[in-house]
């Protein structure tokens, strides 16, 4: 940091830490539009995840050694191994050991057995993956942690203006399709009164197509109606359920909202071995990395899609997206979006309907941020 002193005010100039361009009065870079104080907030949280990390490490370094020992004084006095394990927190007897049952122990998180340089991250990655069907459709979501899934909250979240806008629509329809019912009865009693001729067989085929109209603008209408019907019900309900790799289905007993990013974090009764770990700082992103879109376009589970990081793009003056021209269609809202060493690096999210190869993915970066307190 540097410092000017000049007419009693001091003016202070600083490098950028993402372009390393000097910027006068840091507040944002001008250069690559980053936010100071967002930055900082972001580095203190990042340095707190890492010395939880380092303690959680020490702390299983040292019960194994603990392990080792105890193990060896139960053995020496013919003690059963199957009933106690050590495990640091409750100190027992005289002894001075640290004893837990064996139940306990099974309730740490399971270890990872995914290695990001192994050329299969692919497969661990679908499995890590999973599909949500929620009232107003179906979209992706993915482990985070062994119990703890991230998606869109669009993917959660049914919108109440576009159900009222979706019930006066299917009102319009249902009007049409009356006023067309007595369009036919009033033609009807016209072909009754009408002399025979080429008139009244020519009356009977008018009669006879729109009937046909008719019935499929009705059976149309009906499907929709119960289609509609569904959904309210399923949203009065709250029902939202998660289907894993294998196929099984699990219920969601928590859900965090973000209030600030199109973010939802779902808290499940299961562990899966499968979870992703956010992009790592020995791989930054770089402008024609390889990213893999992972999610269930339209429906279809565990499809994988690849394209490029085509760079970051600002939403205003606090958002930032990660753009890819990786394929993300309706239902990847809320899948991974992975680097070829298999760590996430952004939640897909978005896509411009009117061009190709225009996606957008929200960074992990913001996930971190936004569900610190929650995350483990």
């Amino acid at each position: 940091m540097m410092a000017n002193q000049s007419a009693g005010t001091t003016e202070r100039f600083e490098h950028c830490p993402k372009c390393n361009a000097v910027v006068r009065n840091p507040q944002e870079c001008r250069s690559c539009g980053l936010l100071f104080e967002r930055y900082q907030r972001a580095d203190r949280k990042k340095k707190r995840r890492q010395e939880a990390q380092d303690l959680l490490q020490a702390r299983r370094h040292y019960r194994g050694r603990l392990s080792l020992l105890f193990a060896g004084i139960v053995c020496f006095y013919g003690v059963s191994l199957t009933s106690l394990i050590v495990f640091p927190g409750e100190i027992v007897g005289g002894i001075g050991f640290i004893v837990r049952s064996t139940y306990h122990w099974f309730h740490e998180p399971p270890q990872r057995i995914y290695n990001p340089t192994d050329k299969h991250f692919l497969d661990y990655a679908r499995q890590a993956t999973v599909t949500i069907r929620a009232p107003g459709g179906t979209g992706s979501g993915f482990f985070i942690s062994p119990n703890q899934i991230v998606t869109n909250r669009h993917v959660v979240e049914h919108d109440n203006v576009s159900l009222e806008q979706w019930e006066k629509e299917l009102g319009r329809e249902r009007e049409i399709v009356e006023l067309e019912k007595q369009i036919i009865d009033d033609l009807k009693t016209a072909y009754r009164k009408m002399k025979k001729g080429p008139a009244r067989r020519q009356q009977k085929l008018i009669i006879e197509q729109r009937e046909e109209k008719y019935r499929e603008a009705l059976q149309a209408l009906e499907r929709k109606e119960q289609r509609f019907q569904s959904v309210e019900n399923s949203l009065r309900e709250g029902e939202i359920t998660v289907m894993l790799f294998d196929g099984s289905d699990c219920r969601v007993d928590r859900i965090e909202k973000s209030s600030t990013f199109d973010l939802a974090l779902l808290e499940v009764p299961i562990r899966s071995t499968a979870y992703l770990e956010p992009e790592s700082d020995d791989y930054p992103l770089q402008q024609g990395d390889t990213l893999f879109a992972v999610g269930s376009p339209k429906g279809l589970e565990n499809t994988v899609t690849s394209g490029i990081f085509s760079g970051f793009r600002w939403y205003g003056k606090s958002y930032e997206y990660i753009q890819t021209d990786a394929s993300i269609n309706p239902g990847n809202s809320g899948g991974p979006l992975i680097n070829r060493h298999g760590y996430v690096v952004g939640v897909n999210t978005a896509k411009i309907l009117e061009a190709e190869g225009l996606g957008f993915a929200i960074p992990i970066s913001s996930v971190l941020d936004e569900f610190d307190d929650l995350l483990w």
